[in-house]
């Protein structure tokens, strides 16, 4: 059997602003594989070009902190920011048994949700979607934080423009419909959370994302939705030894080129150490795997019946389960079921 033929395919929607790290998580994640699977018989596998290029997006990741004097202040740019659609292939698979799952994540970035001729290619990517991320620039997020008028604190100035949750809103509600989107698992992911995770706010961050995302939220909460649709908040600690300092420039156009200035938290101890990269993908399992049998209609069940309609299929979900176990449901650590219908 080829590494991605023949097999279920698991298809997770990446959409986030440019420069937001979404391919830096996805290096984690595999770079992580061993320890994330650990107790398990599954393996996680990619193809030679995908290999060499996931490697060279954690050595760039690892080469922010040889700096000879690692408590100077360092300046991280991200030259490397897509504006294409982008590919990210994988293989689960289950030790001695002809059985596994093919992981397809696909990055979009948001500046698609802006311009109609792209729109028909979204759709389809979304419709073929069995989970939706939604990226988030933390920084953005959270700096320069804006209030309502009763001067409590909303989201930061640059959100709008960076995280573009207003195109990801008018489109999914303009230009989908319900069964587009429903049965799916909606995940909002905070990436580059070190400064608010190390000091405490990451209950301040979850607050910005139901604020900065609350008119896609109400939509998702609406009666059509509420049943269908599980949605949480997962953060990422992208570089763990870095956290974020301030911005190089105050331009907070959509089209600014955004340097990032970081600071070691750990003098010259400090080193790479991401945290909570594989939680995306044990949420995305732990859903499928949760779905209730009952349920014989839609995408989530065409793929049960595939991964598990098998005796080897039905090893494979016995294997997956210690991963669930896996999830995290910390609150305090920005971990949070907001629309919770199959009770993860």
């Amino acid at each position: 059997m080829g590494l991605f033929t023949k097999k279920p395919k698991i298809k997770i929607f990446m959409v986030g602003g440019r420069r937001c790290g979404k391919s830096t998580v996805l290096a984690s994640m595999w770079n992580n594989a061993d320890a994330t699977l650990s107790g398990t018989n599954l393996t996680l596998t990619a193809g030679n070009v995908m290999i060499n290029k996931l490697q060279d997006t954690v050595d760039l990741s690892q080469s922010y902190f040889d700096a000879p004097d690692m408590e100077s202040f360092v300046t991280v740019s991200d030259d490397n920011a897509s504006s294409s659609l982008d590919s990210f292939d994988f293989s689960l698979d289950l030790a001695g048994k002809k059985t596994g799952i093919s992981l397809q994540f696909v990055d979009v970035p948001g500046e698609f949700f802006a311009k109609p001729d792209d729109f028909d290619a979204v759709k389809e990517e979304i419709r073929e979607s069995h989970v939706i991320i939604f990226a988030i620039d933390t920084p953005c997020l959270m700096e320069d934080m804006k209030e309502d008028q009763d001067g409590n604190p909303m989201y930061g100035e640059r959100h709008i423009s960076n995280n573009k949750p207003s195109h990801i809103t008018h489109f999914i509600k303009d230009e989908l419909k319900v069964e587009d989107i429903e049965d799916r698992l909606i995940l909002f992911v905070p990436i580059k959370c070190e400064k608010y995770y190390y000091r405490g706010e990451m209950r301040q961050v979850v607050e910005a994302v139901k604020k900065g995302y609350g008119e896609l939220l109400q939509y998702l909460a609406s009666p059509n939705l509420a049943g269908h649709c599980t949605a949480a908040v997962l953060p990422i600690i992208s570089l763990g030894g870095l956290e974020f300092f301030g911005f190089k420039n105050n331009d907070i156009s959509p089209t600014a080129s955004q340097e990032y200035i970081y600071h070691a938290n750990n003098g010259n101890l400090a080193e790479y150490r991401p945290l909570y990269c594989d939680q995306p993908l044990l949420y995305s399992l732990a859903y499928i795997l949760k779905t209730q049998d009952s349920h014989r209609t839609g995408p989530i069940w065409a793929l049960r019946s595939l991964l598990f309609g098998t005796p080897d299929g039905k090893a494979l979900s016995k294997e997956l389960q210690p991963l669930v176990e896996k999830i995290n449901r910390d609150a305090e650590k920005g971990f949070v079921l907001l629309q919770n219908p199959l009770q993860l």
